[in-house]
């Protein structure tokens, strides 16, 4: 007898709202509105007949059933993936041109792409640093990952990662005249900017100060030159939980506040639609997600760092 598979797209949302216990947080994962996360849900328990959640206010927490369910789910979800990987790395060969910002490439991909090259070493990986945003029909790109509002119209768009704003410096700050121990200290050292993405208005706002009563520091064009002034004690930057994971991993930069402010921008995984499926591309962007999804998980599992 044939049995009834559950909405298989409802598995993947259901398994993303369980892993951050938000449906506002598993909506920027998905890269759709929250309302279509909570259709799906509906769908799903509609079609097992149970709760999966407990919509508490402000907390959601899973069912006795949904607790249940979704051991299996990730089992049944992650056998897939690992399955889709394989395979893809059957035929994943030839060169791949990825085009990153220098900053990305400083602060994250420099550390690990040996990672990818091990994993699949019939590619001939190409990475290209610049900080002009890539023109897929005038360039010899593949790929190309980067940080902002997107998605862009006329490319393939996949978000990798959302995440949290978070103030970083050195810990020698932590000591000394104005320790930055406490957030109204920090109108005592200067502010590191980003010409690019100026996220400290919005990071102050959410914190209740204004950018009126801060020092601010000087403007760097490039990301990583702000945390590495930050790292040498010269002042405070802001950063992505993707951006600052190695330094404050670490110990170059720590999060003093532990306050994260929800970033507008994410980090991209942009390539021409005609190359969307090229097995070399899906096995770097499947390679990228994983190690990106793990850093998450460390991220969860070890709150400290962060949080």
């Amino acid at each position: 007898m044939t049995q009834t598979l559950p909405p298989l797209n409802a598995l993947v949302v259901f398994e993303t709202v369980a892993k951050y216990l938000s449906f506002t947080t598993a909506a920027r994962e998905l890269c759709i509105t929250q309302g279509a996360v909570s259709q799906q849900i509906k769908k799903l328990e509609d079609f097992l007949g149970h709760a999966l959640f407990l919509r508490g206010h402000p907390s959601l927490s899973l069912t006795h059933a949904g607790a249940d369910y979704l051991p299996s789910v990730i089992e049944a979800l992650d056998k897939i993936r690992i399955s889709t990987a394989a395979l893809s790395r059957k035929d994943a060969k030839g060169s791949l041109s990825v085009n990153v910002s220098p900053s990305f490439a400083n602060q994250w991909l420099l550390s690990r792409f040996h990672l990818f090259c091990q994993k699949y070493p019939d590619i001939d990986l190409k990475i290209n640093a610049t900080p002009i945003r890539t023109e897929f029909g005038k360039e010899d790109v593949d790929v190309a990952i980067r940080y902002g509002a997107g998605p862009w119209p006329g490319i393939h768009c996949d978000r990798l990662s959302h995440g949290r704003v978070y103030a970083v410096c050195s810990p020698e700050l932590l000591d000394g005249p104005h320790p930055l121990t406490t957030i109204r200290n920090l109108k005592h050292h200067l502010l590191l900017r980003n010409s690019e993405l100026c996220l400290w208005p919005m990071w102050l706002e959410t914190v209740g100060m204004n950018l009126a009563e801060m020092r601010q520091g000087p403007t760097f064009n490039l990301l990583y030159m702000v945390l590495q002034a930050a790292a040498n004690g010269q002042g405070v930057a802001l950063g992505s939980t993707v951006q600052i994971f190695d330094q404050v991993n670490t110990g170059k930069l720590v999060a003093p506040f532990k306050v994260g402010v929800i970033s507008p921008f994410a980090y991209w995984f942009l390539t021409p639609e005609i190359k969307a499926e090229a097995p070399a591309v899906l096995a770097f962007k499947n390679w990228i997600t994983a190690e990106l999804q793990d850093q998450a998980h460390f991220m969860t599992e070890n709150g400290g760092v962060f949080t």
